[in-house]
């Protein structure tokens, strides 16, 4: 009877172990069963009291052999349910009024149909992340990835059917900071045996990387795309020197200035879309841009500023992911805090965030010699962090050349171009702005799903 009721025991415990209580079965807006199963709630994270919200939607495909992706949205600030609604989430918002809560569909090149996917909100305070404790709340990038790596060893305790898969980390924008940090913290983590991540390789997207390279890449940008004239470039060529990501004043200054203001009505994300705002918004959001650019970044901790009214981000329409995360039933349904404790914003301004890398060139150096593959990928009409900067210090690492650039294909018509280093491969996407799976879904979902393949585009 003993020797039963210890099996029993056992029994309980392992079942204890999985996270059925978080486990999501349907959500407000969405008419149906899910084709997958999905996961949604808190990770508890040592280090204060920080709970780090997640979703995660196992893959369509064969979720026991299939990599494990994690997805990042930059800022820093902004909640990867941006990433999850409006990018490759497996399901999204359909063409129906505004306003409506009853139009969610399946998304058809959801990244969940080859991948199981995490949508995190890091650092602490983003999205639907919180902490009892304020001072959790200031951060910076050191610290946003320690927790992260926190966050990833609780997972995979929590779902450790999943602990051998390959692994990989994503992201866009100021995740461009997040995703190499965090990987090198899974590196250097992987020398104990009790905190191995099976990672195998990264993904960026138009990802901030290093202030110069990317700050000396919106004057070729603005030029290449016919925004301001022979003649000026011609003089900023001369008067910079080539440097221009933090000259203010002389010559130099005051043309960047001039230039600056040719393209200020433009939408900094895509040059080619309406600011959802007007013009007025779009002169604000290249204003912010201008001011995480110009001051060290060891001194960028200006997010208050940057933001504008509190969670809106100039040019960018999230009214309907905020209109929906903010209702009590969907967050009963995700598993989180109520509305009344924190609002969703796609932006927050609650963060006291600081940077603390010039650059992370070296961190994908470093990567590298741990045989990641990396994928860096490119939107080639976002004037916030222009194709040009990548190019540039993807170039500069002079790795082996496995095939030089030329054009990708996605139904028959290029897609982009692509350079293949060994080890890293380097892509634009035509007519992309700053989030490519957003505008791009197609062409983002087939280089996932021939990057996780390991397969030429």
């Amino acid at each position: 009877m003993k020797a039963l009721i210890c099996i029993v025991a056992v029994f309980v415990a392992l079942a204890a172990c999985q996270p059925s209580s978080n486990k999501v079965t349907s959500v407000p807006g969405f008419i149906g069963s899910f084709p997958f199963q999905a996961y949604s709630g808190y990770i508890a994270i040592p280090d204060g009291e920080k709970q780090m919200f997640y979703f995660f939607a196992e893959s369509q495909n064969d979720p026991a052999s299939d990599p494990v992706v994690l997805w990042l949205n930059g800022g820093p600030g902004c909640s990867s349910f941006d990433g999850f609604v409006y990018e490759h989430g497996p399901f999204f918002f359909n063409s129906g009024p505004e306003g409506a809560d009853q139009n969610l569909t399946l998304n058809p090149y959801s990244w969940n149909l080859v991948a199981n996917m995490i949508y995190l909100d890091s650092p602490c305070g983003v999205g639907l992340s919180y902490s009892d404790n304020t001072n959790d709340y200031i951060t910076n990038d050191i610290i946003t990835a320690n927790d992260s790596h926190h966050f990833l060893l609780n997972f995979f305790k929590e779902f450790p059917d999943f602990a051998q898969n390959d692994f990989y980390v994503s992201g866009e924008s100021y995740a461009g900071i997040y995703v190499p940090t965090l990987a090198q913290q899974v590196v250097l983590g992987n020398s104990n045996p009790d905190t191995f991540i099976n990672i195998k390789g990264i993904l960026v997207g138009n990802g901030v990387t290093d202030q110069v390279f990317d700050g000396n890449a919106f004057v070729p940008f603005i030029f290449g795309h016919s925004l301001i004239p022979d003649d000026m470039y011609s003089q900023l060529v001369e008067a910079c020197d080539g440097n221009y990501w933090n000259a203010t004043d002389g010559p130099c200054g005051d043309l960047l200035d001039e230039a600056s203001d040719l393209v200020s009505s433009l939408n900094i994300y895509n040059i080619y879309a309406d600011c959802y705002q007007g013009p007025l918004a779009a002169k604000e959001a290249k204003r912010l841009h201008e001011l995480w650019y110009r001051v060290s970044s060891k001194a960028r901790n200006a997010q208050k500023q940057m933001r504008g009214p509190p969670g809106q981000v100039p040019c960018i329409d999230a009214s309907r992911a905020t209109a929906w995360l903010n209702q009590d039933d969907v967050r009963t349904a995700l598993h989180a805090i109520s509305v009344s404790q924190q609002q969703w914003t796609i932006c927050t301004d609650q963060i006291d965030y600081s940077s603390v890398y010039d650059t992370v060139v070296p961190i994908y150096q470093f990567l590298l010699k741990f045989g990641f593959r990396e994928l860096i990928y490119s939107g080639d009409v976002d004037m916030c962090v222009p194709n040009t900067g990548s190019e540039a210090w993807t170039n500069s690492l002079n790795l082996p050349l496995e095939s030089d650039w030329q054009p990708w294909f996605v139904n028959n018509q290029v897609a982009g171009y692509v350079k293949v280093y060994n080890q890293l491969t380097y892509a634009t996407i035509k007519g992309s702005g700053h989030t490519v799976p957003q505008y791009k879904p197609a062409q983002a979902f087939h280089f996932f799903t021939n990057f996780l393949s390991d397969q030429p585009f």
